[in-house]
């Protein structure tokens, strides 16, 4: 399961979708969408990401997630779930970095 606040729970292999931002959701051990930009200026513009030029890259270290932008639209990809249920000398920790890097990984004593 991918679990993303905006998305939802989407199954690996699944897809997801938000209308509002034309955005489709399909996960893969994290997720990946897509969604449709007016890059007419040569750029895709977005509050979270700022300006990225088509064929660049921008990320979102806070939610770890990367886009990138190409003519009329964007990939973007973000961190899966990961659940430590049953593995009492385990947590999570944060990772450091863009994507993927910034990712939770296991850490365990």
């Amino acid at each position: 399961i991918c679990e993303e606040e905006r998305y939802g729970r989407i199954p690996v292999g699944g897809v997801g979708y938000d209308d509002e931002e034309v955005l489709k959701i399909r996960c893969h051990r994290g997720y990946w969408g897509q969604g449709v930009f007016d890059t007419s200026n040569g750029f895709c513009e977005e509050e979270r990401y700022g300006r990225i030029p088509v064929g660049g890259v921008g990320y979102d270290d806070e939610n770890c997630q990367e886009i990138r932008c190409h003519e009329g639209g964007y990939w973007g990809a973000g961190c899966g779930s990961i659940s430590i249920s049953g593995m009492p000398n385990c947590r999570l920790v944060k990772g450091t970095g863009h994507y993927p890097k910034c990712c939770k990984q296991v850490r365990c004593d």
